[in-house]
């Protein structure tokens, strides 16, 4: 998971979070000076600490199928949207 914003000069950019039997991300806001990872059974909880991320923010999860793993993201009624490179 790459994440990274402007708004604190990309500190986090490029943190890599292991997704090792996750099922589930969920993002929300986070109060600590850097973005903080907490797994919780199978669901990695991202939280950001920047002012235009909501508390609950947004989730992805993997689904996977006989053949391929594919992921699939929601908004979770945030106040900015969610958007992946710029595009909603």
């Amino acid at each position: 998971i790459y994440i990274g914003s402007p708004e604190n000069d990309f500190q986090d950019a490029g943190l890599v979070l292991p997704l090792d039997d996750v099922r589930a991300v969920r993002f929300g806001r986070g109060s600590g000076p850097a973005i903080a990872a907490e797994r919780i059974g199978s669901v990695l909880h991202i939280a950001i600490p920047l002012g235009w991320v909501s508390s609950v923010h947004a989730e992805l999860r993997a689904l996977t199928t006989s053949s391929t793993l594919e992921f699939d993201i929601r908004d979770l009624g945030s106040r900015n949207g969610t958007y992946i490179e710029r595009q909603a």
